[in-house]
């Protein structure tokens, strides 16, 4: 007669487990969706500027708040692979209504927009 056991895990359990392991447990991280025509034109374009004084460039960048709750995808993985392509969720375009944040800085500081 053969028997059967079951194992129960908490999630406790679970989160220690996998946190010894050095996996932490995050939202997937958003990138804008790049087909490989992308990324070969990016990697070009930034090979063209190897040599650029970046020390008389302006950064900006922009972040977008909304009003709706992020459907985000929860993943595993080691602090360093956070943006590994199998862990990255594509970005595609919505109909949400949305504020734009926008910010610059130089090496001189804060640059006024």
């Amino acid at each position: 007669m053969a028997s059967t056991s079951e194992v129960h895990f908490t999630q406790y359990m679970v989160l220690k487990v996998m946190r010894e392991m050095g996996l932490n447990w995050h939202m997937a991280r958003h990138s804008t969706f790049l087909n490989k025509a992308h990324r070969t034109q990016r990697v070009d374009d930034a090979q063209k500027y190897l040599k650029q004084d970046w020390g008389q460039t302006a950064f900006t960048d922009e972040t977008t708040l909304t009003n709706m709750p992020s459907k985000s995808t929860r993943v595993w993985c080691k602090p360093n692979e956070a943006w590994l392509e199998r862990d990255v969720k594509p970005k595609f375009t919505s109909k949400r209504l949305s504020i734009i944040v926008w910010a610059g800085i130089s090496k001189h500081g804060q640059h006024p927009l």
